[in-house]
């Protein structure tokens, strides 16, 4: 009877549509993800248009956004069918066929700070993940396949997919990207996340334009999960029909022609064309010349104080009524202090924000819902802020201390974590260590691990560490006699509150130690992370199973997030087997044999639980990362304009944050 149903809708919906019906008109004719209309959809709420059209009997007749219907009818961009590959992927939209138009607003604080929240808005990769349970389903990719180890995957692009631009998109692409991009030393010193599991950079064997295998050096069974999750946002190919005239290796006259430009060496020019963060190409009017497979395209270069993002002519999926999407026209993005983040938000001039909102603006924000015209919701996902010191520091007056898990120790007790929660998140957050998420190797002993407020242990700590002597204002002083203190310089991506840094210096000083605070961009920070001059660093994120197992750097040094947070000497010492860098201490170089080990383990097993278990006790028995408040709910508000939102249920940078939500079939009313 579904079948018998869906033939009819469809038969039905092709002839509205070739009259010239809107996918609002016909929208009580087409399958949704609350009402699949009998159609067995294998993944989510998408399915392979030759499925799709298999069962319903119906060949599915697609159409083009109005938006590009002038250029269609000058000839200077094709119909929407020459446009399409031959694989669409099928949506079915969680709740209503959308209607096209409108412009999706967001804010965040500059270039390369709070950036990847918009990002996910349009991000695609070989593959996501479905919201509901947390599985993997198609995306760029129309399928995969694992050998019985699964040290090699091989992929199946969409046959007929194009670049943005209207060239083709294909297995070219991907290995140049592997080939001449990350195993190019030159412009890839090192390779990152998942990108290099078992110590060695990923391999790529092209097998034909639609098919391509990627081959690990040991078992990598969180791959897929990895690149729909914190590797979404780098993606595994390049524009090579336009990226190869400024590479060396494809151009002879390259190197000639960057330096005649006013450019280093043809890798500066090169990485103005590409770079594995999207700010660093899509701020800049050469951003304009990069096609990409996204739902939206650079629509000018960034002025400083806003970016705009208009429909990609070219995007591979269509809707259950056959209306290309994306549906929302355009994207635009607002730099803003955080500050005024909460303004806009209640003037209802943003339509959906999360990332690096202040927990203590939900009254404030479920206050207004009505004004604003919006809901506003509390997320999983996060974390409170953490705190690093730089172990590495060049500054030998510094040393003494942050390379002391006694001085680290003393730092974490010292902060009252009940009071900073009720101070800061609104007593809703608890008081754990800095601990991965949802892993069975967690005990609740190692999430209490040094956060009980003590300050006479604090201060006994310090003393025993040679702290005794005080200086006229009462602080204390190094062991030698010489003036201590902690600058701590701190960008509000990471505190989430301008409150925090002042909390936890008043509870520093407390014990006699001195803070001088500061605020700067997050582009500054890690300039400073990577040449090793921060003191403190804050920039690490909430580890989920998969991100452990795909990133062990994550959790050993350098304990990358974006970046280096700490540790990059002693990483690269390790990974260039002493011949750069500084020797690590016994107790890092054991962490990271176990997270190399934990990383090529199979989920579930003895083995697994024995390494995640040592992995975070070695973490916590050296103090590495100091965290303040876990499991802290995250702010997420929705435009009650915007149609097929589905519920957040995972709402973090590691998770992909919109990714998995399809921005793409969102709409609004």
């Amino acid at each position: 009877m579904g079948k018998i149903r869906n033939k009819l809708t469809l038969y039905v919906l092709a002839g509205l549509l070739s009259a010239g019906v809107t996918g609002a008109q016909a929208e009580g004719q087409s399958a949704t993800a609350n009402d699949t209309l009998g159609i067995n959809v294998t993944h989510a709420n998408q399915i392979e248009l030759r499925d799709f059209e298999a069962q319903t009997g119906s060949k599915l007749i697609v159409r083009g956004n109005p938006l590009f219907a002038k250029r269609e009818a000058s000839g200077s961009l094709p119909s929407v069918t020459e446009r399409l590959p031959e694989d669409i992927l099928v949506v079915l939209p969680i709740e209503r066929i959308g209607t096209y138009g409108g412009t999706l607003r967001g804010a965040a604080g500059a270039l390369e700070s709070g950036t990847s929240e918009i990002l996910s808005w349009r991000q695609v990769n070989l593959v996501r993940l479905d919201p509901t349970d947390n599985s993997i389903v198609p995306d760029v990719a129309k399928s995969w396949a694992w050998n019985d180890d699964k040290t090699e995957i091989t992929f199946t692009l969409r046959k007929g997919h194009k670049w943005s631009d209207g060239n083709d998109f294909t297995s070219d692409d991907v290995v140049f990207w592997v080939n001449d991009i990350m195993r190019n030393k030159e412009l890839t010193p090192a390779v990152w996340g998942n990108w290099s599991h078992g110590e060695a950079t990923v391999q790529v064997t092209k097998i034909d334009d639609q098919n391509f295998t990627f081959k690990f050096a040991k078992p990598n069974p969180v791959f897929l999960h990895y690149i729909a999750t914190s590797g979404s946002y780098f993606t595994p190919w390049a524009a090579s029909h336009v990226l190869k005239q400024y590479h060396a290796d494809y151009s002879d006259g390259a190197n000639a022609a960057a330096v005649k430009a006013g450019y280093e060496d043809w890798k500066d020019l090169f990485k103005r064309y590409y770079h594995k963060w999207k700010d660093a190409v899509t701020a800049t009017e050469k951003g304009l010349d990069v096609p990409t497979l996204e739902s939206h395209v650079l629509a000018s270069a960034t002025d400083g104080q806003t970016r705009n993002f208009i429909a990609n002519p070219y995007y591979f999926k269509v809707d259950s009524s056959g209306q290309q999407l994306p549906y929302i026209d355009k994207h635009n993005e607002r730099f803003l202090e955080n500050q005024i983040w909460a303004l806009e938000v209640i003037s209802g001039n943003i339509d959906q924000k999360s990332q690096n909102v202040n927990l203590a603006d939900y009254p404030l924000f479920k206050e207004n819902e009505v004004r604003g015209d919006y809901t506003v919701s509390l997320d999983k996902g996060q974390i409170g802020p953490v705190l690093v010191f730089n172990y590495t520091i060049s500054d030998e007056s510094k040393q003494f201390a942050y390379n002391s898990v006694k001085f680290r120790n003393a730092m974490s007790v010292a902060i009252n974590r009940p009071e900073l929660v009720e101070e800061l998140f609104l007593g809703l957050a608890n008081t754990d260590q800095a601990m991965p998420a949802g892993v069975k190797f967690s005990t609740d002993a190692q999430r209490a691990h040094m956060t009980g407020f003590n300050p006479d242990l604090a201060n006994r700590m310090l003393d025993e560490l040679g702290m005794t002597r005080r200086d006229a204002d009462g602080f204390r002083m190094s062991p030698s006699g010489d003036d201590f203190k902690i600058f701590w310089e701190y960008s509000l991506q990471f505190t989430r509150s301008p409150e925090f840094p002042l909390l936890i210096a008043e509870y520093w000083r407390a014990v006699g130690i001195d803070v001088l605070l500061k605020e700067v961009t997050t582009e500054l920070l890690r300039e400073k992370e990577s040449l090793n001059t921060l003191e403190i660093s804050m920039e690490w994120d909430l580890p989920f199973a998969w991100n452990l197992l795909a990133e062990p750097s994550i959790y050993s040094a350098p304990w990358s997030a974006s970046g280096v947070v700490t540790g990059a000497p002693w990483a690269n010492y390790m990974n260039s087997n002493g011949a750069e860098g500084v020797e690590p201490p016994a107790w890092v170089v054991k962490l990271r044999e176990v997270a190399m080990a934990f990383s090529g383990s199979q989920p579930g097993t003895d083995e697994y639980l024995d390494l995640g278990s040592k992995l975070i006790g070695l973490n916590l028995d050296n103090m590495v990362i100091i965290g303040t408040a876990g499991a802290v709910p995250q702010i997420n508000v929705i435009s009650n304009k915007l149609a097929n939102v589905p519920s957040w249920h995972l709402n973090a940078y590691r998770a992909g944050m919109a990714n998995s939500q399809q921005a793409d079939q969102w709409s609004f009313k």
